[in-house]
């Protein structure tokens, strides 16, 4: 019995000794216990912006004379960059070596936002600019006539930016620029400068502001020819004509508001030239509710009209020229008993090639009319009517011939009791589009709409 109790004694360490022998090999498989890092891994990286070149102090970088690379975080300096665009266009305030691992206390202060807002300007800033200053010349708000002394500095300081300080301007003449490049400027008006017709203006002189109308040039190849006029106020005084750019190329008509007068901005046509790609941008037009008054009229080709409102005309826009686009344009009527409503009209379409594009006619009797052209494009376009007045008509469209447009996702709030109608068609048989569109069909008095209709009409309710 005592030899088996030592047999099993002898067999149980046996056993044991094999088991621990087995645990240290898988322990030692494992790295035993907690893993120990690497040399490699324990060494953290960071990423840091090095000089390819040597560079002066004084000069700034460009992104060839910089490199990224991954360094250990040991080594880096304090305030290192780990952007090159952060070094960009910087002025150093050291020497660098090529090599050298950049710091942001090598830098002149880097400014807060890449663009700063513009300086406000005023008649001190606007000479620093280095432009001419007409209070320099006149004094404003005389309630004198000062057209000869503004036309003066206008043809005495060619291939300038004339800038006109806040106040008030009578001018009983045009104010004519020109557009030969050599003899161009450019009008900065600010905020509340004002140009305003005086008692005595005659009409027949035109408009009060002739952009481009000296010594009439088209072209774009020559320094000069890209000239502006921007900020302020035209008043018409309800006697005279606003703006037009009468000659040149590429004018740019900017944040201007023209007010109170009989016809608004023109984009005259030219022998020369029939295109004079204006961008006219952010210019309010108030009229005067006169009888045949047109707010935007067209005779030209190539022009850009964006952000605009137009009030207080029997016509709002009138487009004679092609290939014209229209964006985002609010016209108004405003009723009078100056002219028959049924004549209201807030886009006239002539010619063809036209594009609108979230465009607004807003209680006009004719949303959009169309005469003898072959086709423009209408997208996202919204006609409403907020009054129900009884025997006044309000139509969506108006096509004088065959209709050959393109008339895309447009909205027409019909508001009438008799005489509503989504479209007219002056001829039946053109091969126009009505895709989608948006009106109470109920209150619709007709469905010549349907000979155009791709897809379906969308309204809720």
């Amino acid at each position: 019995m005592k030899n088996r109790f030592s047999i099993n004694k002898l067999f149980r360490t046996v056993v044991c000794t094999v088991l621990a022998v087995v645990m240290l090999a898988l322990c030692a498989c494992n790295g035993g216990g907690e893993e120990q890092p690497s040399e490699q891994e324990s060494t953290l990286l960071v990423r840091v912006v090095k000089a390819k070149t040597d560079v002066a102090a004084g000069s700034s970088f460009g992104i060839v004379s910089l490199e990224t690379v991954e360094v250990d975080a040991a080594s880096a300096p304090e305030g290192y960059l780990s952007k090159a665009t952060d070094a960009i266009g910087r002025k150093l305030l050291v020497d660098v070596k090529a090599g050298d691992i950049i710091t942001d206390s090598m830098l002149e202060k880097k400014t807060t936002s890449k663009e700063e807002p513009e300086e406000e300007l005023d008649a001190e800033t606007a000479k620093a600019k280095g432009y001419v200053v007409v209070t320099d010349y006149i004094r404003i708000n005389a309630r004198k006539d000062v057209s000869a002394e503004l036309q003066k500095i206008i043809d005495e300081n060619p291939n300038t930016t004339i800038y006109f300080p806040d106040g008030e301007y009578l001018i009983s003449k045009p104010l004519i620029t020109s557009s030969d490049p050599a003899k161009a400027v450019s009008l900065r008006l600010s905020t509340f400068a004002i140009i305003k017709a005086a008692s005595d203006w005659d009409d027949a002189n035109g408009y009060m502001i002739q952009l481009g109308a000296k010594d009439k040039t088209f072209t774009v190849d020559e320094v000069g020819s890209n000239y502006y006029m921007e900020g302020g106020c035209i008043d018409g005084s309800n006697k005279a004509r606003g703006v037009e750019v009468a000659g040149g190329l590429e004018t740019s008509v900017r944040y201007v508001s023209i007010k109170f007068v009989t016809q608004g901005l023109h984009i005259a046509l030219n022998d020369e030239s029939p295109s004079s790609y204006a961008d006219i941008e952010t210019v309010n037009i108030v009229g005067c509710n006169l009888p045949d008054s047109v707010g935007v009229l067209v005779d030209s080709d190539g022009n850009t009209f964006t952000n605009m409102r137009v009030a207080s005309f029997q016509v709002a826009t009138k487009a004679n020229g092609k290939n014209n686009i229209f964006r985002n344009l609010h016209m108004l009527f405003i009723y009078t008993s100056n002219y028959d409503y049924s004549d209201s009209i807030g886009f006239w379409d002539t010619s063809e090639g036209n594009t609108y594009d979230i465009c607004y006619p807003d209680n006009f009797a004719i949303g959009f009319r169309t005469s003898g052209h072959t086709m423009s494009v209408y997208n996202n376009c919204y006609a409403y009517w907020y009054k129900k007045e009884e025997g006044q008509k309000q139509y969506g469209f108006a096509s004088d011939g065959k209709f050959n447009s393109v008339l895309k996702n447009y909205r027409v709030d019909l508001e009438t009791q008799t005489d509503g109608r989504f479209m007219i068609v002056g001829e039946e048989g053109g091969n126009g589009i009505v895709e989608y569109p948006a009106f109470p069909v109920g209150a619709c008095d007709d469905d010549t709409y349907k000979d155009y209709l791709v897809g379906k009409v969308v309204w809720g309710g």
